[in-house]
């Protein structure tokens, strides 16, 4: 078993504390993101109808029927650009409004 250097055990314990305030950080960061969506727009498409897009923590790109508030797609967390897999077709949590 090998032992740790003085320099090695403080470089590791301030890399768990910055772990640890990491971790908390995006504890915070989610219960106060969640609150409402980052950016919500409706899309006008010249084909097709309208979509409602709304990013949401953590980078989350959702597609919503304005009409019905039916989710159509969802992205991968932090990658709005890739399609989820997940088959979900729930509601909102809260209404999706159209206009300002």
């Amino acid at each position: 078993m090998a032992t740790l250097t003085t320099a090695q055990k403080v470089a590791a314990d301030a890399h768990e504390a910055a772990a640890r305030h990491l971790c908390e950080a995006a504890q915070f960061a989610a219960l106060h993101f969640t609150a409402k969506p980052l950016f919500q727009k409706l899309m006008k498409r010249p084909v097709g109808p309208p979509v409602m897009l709304r990013l949401d923590y953590p980078g989350v790109l959702r597609g919503f029927d304005p009409k019905t508030g039916q989710l159509l797609f969802q992205s991968m967390p932090g990658r709005p650009a890739v399609i989820s897999r997940k088959k979900t077709r729930r509601k909102p949590s809260e209404p999706v409004k159209v206009g300002k």
